[in-house]
């Protein structure tokens, strides 16, 4: 969302945005083997952001260069990171990152009426008549899908 890209960033304008490549395995199970989509992740993600237009955003994959002569160990950038920010034009970075996509869908048992109707019916007609009445072998609960 821009808003609360905007909230977090506060003033800044200047955005480095750094996209991770998607690994192949997990996302050719979603999208099947040899999607292009895979591939085009990273610049979609560009595009949106780009979109946007309220920032001025420098694409680091573009700028290996000056990213690869800078030491990237969690001290190498807190320390350096004025000095990162002055070459690549950022005043801050983006890191965008994927992770493996999730359903909160989950299956539980619900009572069919209908069958539990039937059993019901059954038994008081069995009471009746004092033979048993057979009203089938359907499941008075049956899994559902949530």
């Amino acid at each position: 969302e821009g808003r609360a890209l905007q909230k977090f960033l506060g003033t800044i304008r200047n955005v480095g945005l750094a996209v991770e490549p998607p690994k192949k395995s997990l996302w050719e199970a979603i999208f099947g083997e040899g999607s292009s989509f895979i591939d085009q992740m990273p610049s979609k993600v560009f595009e949106a952001f780009d979109k946007e237009s309220y920032y001025k955003l420098t694409d680091l994959s573009k700028r290996a260069d000056i990213l690869n002569e800078a030491t990237l160990s969690l001290t190498g950038i807190t320390k350096s990171r004025a000095k990162i920010g002055n070459l690549i034009g950022a005043e801050a970075i983006l890191y965008i990152g994927y992770q493996k996509p999730y359903t909160e869908c989950s299956t539980e048992n619900k009572i069919d009426a209908v069958a539990a109707g039937l059993k019901v019916a059954g038994f008081a007609a069995s009471m009746a008549t004092g033979k048993e009445v057979n009203t089938g072998n359907e499941p008075v609960s049956k899994p559902t899908g949530v």
